[in-house]
């Protein structure tokens, strides 16, 4: 296996072990949460297993700018009504998935050079 690859698995295994460091866990989630379910599942699972302000507040100070604002904006809006019971959030949230998925490889790149740095 190319050692990229394993070191990308290598940071994986320390995020699932709650052992990867900040900013990186928090980055890794958005991520991995967005791309499974969008981010209305990014906010909802990770204000149940985590502050989601303090996510939020750490992933502004890494993300790129335009992923900042996508995120800014999701967050503000999902704020506003959680439960969304009327729809009302659904297409706004789905056109910053949109970009979200368009873009990902922005994001997987600062991972993939994180993972560059951690010994085998």
């Amino acid at each position: 296996m190319e050692t990229e690859s394993l070191k990308w698995n290598k940071m994986v295994d320390l995020w699932v072990e709650g052992k990867l460091d900040s900013p990186y866990a928090e980055l890794l989630t958005y991520d991995n949460e967005v791309n499974n379910g969008g981010h209305w599942q990014f906010f909802d699972n990770v204000s149940e297993i985590d502050n989601l302000d303090r996510v939020v507040k750490v992933l502004l100070e890494v993300l790129p700018v335009d992923f900042k604002h996508i995120l800014k904006s999701a967050y503000e809006e999902y704020k506003k009504d959680p439960d969304d019971e009327e729809g009302n959030l659904t297409p706004f949230l789905d056109k910053c998935d949109n970009f979200y998925y368009e873009n990902c490889k922005k994001v997987e790149s600062i991972l993939q050079q994180y993972a560059n740095t951690l010994s085998l």
